[in-house]
């Protein structure tokens, strides 16, 4: 049985969801806009670029992401490299468009990888105080590490409330809907306001599914996310890393400008 593999942007983070994925906004207290799932960091002023750096430690192994992005007006660009010393390390570029209208936002993204990996994924919220989430990400089944590892070709499906101008509480799920793994994650995130342009956000995640060797797992996991105006830096610990025998420590932080 083959389990699902990384992508590296993959629901839309706004792909989501990452790049399945790669950051998420610090929403104004007049803006219903809560930030996409999968990518809890990211900006929170008007600053347009971010450049981060993270490391992957697994047993007996570290892995390295370093990612550059930059928006421009409603898209925004990407470009990254996964290095595995013990393994293949890919490249990989992307973009995403960013359309809101009202209590909707919809975010259409693409991403290719140096191995040709290529993901296609949408991600749509719609509401205001309270807002529904949907997604839909897919791919060419070629293997490309991304920041939050979660399952490609999905489908999500979530919920979001605000609980005051400062403070958003909101849950997805990521189901694998191709390959017959059973593979879910479901992630359940508090973001607080710390600041006019500082936040910090708890990521509790459980996931269960089949690993490639066909072993039906369970696990429990959290992240943490301190985003400054700035700069950012954040943690998380993740059981079954992308479904192998691996639990994973993640470490990371970067610049934003």
């Amino acid at each position: 049985m083959r389990a699902l593999r990384l992508n590296g942007n993959a629901i839309a983070r706004g792909l989501l969801l990452t790049a399945g994925l790669a950051g998420g906004a610090v929403a104004a207290p007049d803006d219903p806009r809560p930030e996409a799932p999968s990518t809890p960091i990211e900006k929170a002023d008007d600053l347009t670029g971010k450049a981060s750096a993270s490391l992957y430690v697994i047993s007996h192994q570290v892995q390295f992401d370093v990612n550059v992005r930059q928006r421009f007006g409603d898209v925004t660009g990407w470009i990254g490299a996964f290095v595995d010393p013990k393994g293949e390390s890919v490249g990989r570029v992307g973009a995403e468009y960013d359309f809101q209208v009202g209590g909707l936002l919809a975010v259409p993204a693409f991403q290719i990888g140096t191995n040709g990996f290529v993901n296609g994924s949408f991600y749509a919220e719609a509401g205001r105080a309270i807002y529904g989430i949907v997604g839909l990400t897919f791919t060419n089944l070629k293997p490309l590490p991304n920041l939050t590892f979660d399952p490609n070709d999905a489908i999500v499906f979530g919920a979001g409330v605000h609980l005051s101008s400062y403070a958003k509480l909101y849950a997805f799920a990521i189901v694998d809907v191709r390959l017959g793994t059973g593979q879910q994650d479901t992630h359940l995130l508090y973001r607080r306001r710390l600041g006019p342009m500082s936040g910090i956000t708890m990521d509790f995640l459980f996931k269960s599914g089949h690993r490639d060797d066909g072993a039906y797992v369970r696990g429990v996991g959290i992240g943490v996310y301190l985003d400054r105006p700035t700069w950012f830096l954040k943690a998380a610990y993740d059981p079954w890393a992308n479904f192998t025998a691996d639990d994973m420590v993640r470490l990371g932080g970067g610049l934003k400008f």
